[in-house]
């Protein structure tokens, strides 16, 4: 997950003003981008629209961080991926001088890639701001486990798979004096739950069977030292969490370890099969909206299997999904996986392919069409990470072009008003007729 959030202070002005009369912005430039550190500035310059300066960042342990850009003119963008997934990122959409971005990073490294909207270019000033340990894992099932947020650890995360049948979680603040804030979210709708301040020293929440997988998030409230608290997941049909096995902070104090991504189901793994990965889609159909792709020697955790076998439910980097098995090896205690009956498959209309009698003109008159030569993904927004995926459309179809972005990187089409990216023509799309008087419109 991610926050964001932009500020454009007169105190930071003032900073990046210093900045530049101190350094006057010498040695810039692509051979800017190397390793950011927290609190050491990085300078570099954008000298052309499209370029992108690309920096490492290593963790050594899950921490909330914060990152910030200033342009002297540009007006960057930020976005953080990790083995060419995109973890988090801030588009600009306001097109200012200052963004920043605050994203929760487990442990490894990451390329954090500076660009800008508006083809605009200069130099640009990125900043580590802050890094905050948190907590992070997978929540056990019938197992109580507690920890302490405090004003130098503020956050604790935990996840939890989707589940056979419905359960309880219980969330207590084991002082009467105060709770830490409670924020329970659904990962397949983004949805939230909260429970705010220092008066909430305990809460239950009831959580459906189904396909979703939960978040949980505990954070300080601000009132007192620290504020400890427990959890516990547990099923209805064990009426409560009196029998189930605690797991204690460490004698020293600290959080305890909760080892990621642990699938409660089983410990049965999938990769894909072919080197360009494999799709996970939001039930057990081709058809079936993507969620998140699984690249090529990545692993997912199995949680559970279709009735007819053709299906894994799977969860990766926080997204719960389906795979189909051809798409797939296997590996560890997969024989006995727990049936889980897929959400039902509603097709989305789609446009109309074009007649196999009609050939394509190529002429540049008549209407303004794309016609996919080739299976390529459009998207909610003019961006192409995984949260805006809207659908994949197939060879043969055609799509009516509605307006383009200013910079004519990304049309907008009439197919429930999905964005293609005009990098495709030619290699998965060809355009046909007087495509000249496109509107320019916004995202």
């Amino acid at each position: 997950m991610q926050y964001r959030h932009h500020q454009n202070t007169p105190a930071l002005i003032v900073i990046l003003l210093a900045l530049v009369a101190a350094f006057s912005f010498r040695a810039v430039g692509a051979q800017g981008a190397g390793e950011l550190v927290t609190g050491q500035p990085a300078f570099g310059n954008i000298g052309a629209a499209g370029q992108k300066l690309t920096y490492s960042y290593s963790l050594t342990d899950a921490r909330a961080v914060s990152f910030q850009v200033i342009g002297e003119v540009a007006q960057p963008t930020i976005t953080i991926l990790q083995n060419g997934q995109v973890i988090a990122a801030q588009p600009n959409a306001e097109a200012t001088n200052i963004v920043s971005l605050t994203a929760l990073l487990n442990a490894g490294t990451y390329a954090v890639e500076i660009s800008t909207v508006n083809n605009t270019t200069g130099n640009v000033i990125v900043v580590v701001q802050s890094e905050t340990i948190i907590t992070s894992g997978q929540l056990p099932l019938a197992s109580v486990v507690t920890g302490q947020v405090t004003a130098d650890a503020p956050l604790a995360t935990y996840n939890f798979n989707a589940l056979p049948e419905a359960a309880f979680l219980y969330v207590e603040s084991t002082v009467e004096t105060n709770g830490a804030n409670i924020l329970l979210r659904n990962l397949a709708t983004n949805t939230d739950s909260t429970i705010n301040g220092a008066d909430a020293i305990g809460a239950r929440f009831r959580i459906p069977a189904g396909a979703a997988a939960y978040e949980i998030q505990l954070s300080y409230s601000g009132a007192g030292d620290g504020q400890p608290f427990s959890l516990c997941l547990t099923l209805v049909s064990a009426s409560s969490c009196e029998s189930a096995l605690v797991v204690t902070v460490n004698e020293d104090g600290s959080q305890p370890v909760v080892t990621p991504e642990v699938p409660v189901a089983s410990t049965c793994t999938v990769t894909p099969l072919n080197a360009n990965g494999a799709n996970i889609r939001q039930t057990a159909n081709t058809a079936s909206p993507i969620i998140i792709g699984l690249p090529g020697g990545q692993v997912a955790n199995v949680i559970g299997i279709a009735p007819d076998g053709s299906f894994f439910h799977v969860t990766y980097l926080n997204a719960t999904g389906w795979v189909a098995q051809v798409a797939v090896s296997s590996a560890g205690e997969c024989s006995n996986l727990p049936v889980d009956n897929p959400p039902i498959f509603v097709p989305t209309p789609t446009p109309t392919p074009i007649p196999t009698a009609i050939p394509p003109t190529h002429t540049p008159s008549g209407p303004c069409l794309i016609t996919m030569t080739d299976e390529q993904l459009v998207y909610t927004t003019p961006n192409a990470i995984p949260d805006y995926i809207f659908d994949e459309v197939q060879p043969g179809y055609q799509l009516i072009p509605v307006g383009r972005l200013g910079d004519n990187s990304w049309w907008k089409t009439n197919y429930n008003s999905a964005w293609i990216q005009t990098s495709v023509f030619g290699s998965k799309a060809t355009v046909t007729g007087n495509c000249n008087n496109l509107p320019v419109v916004s995202s």
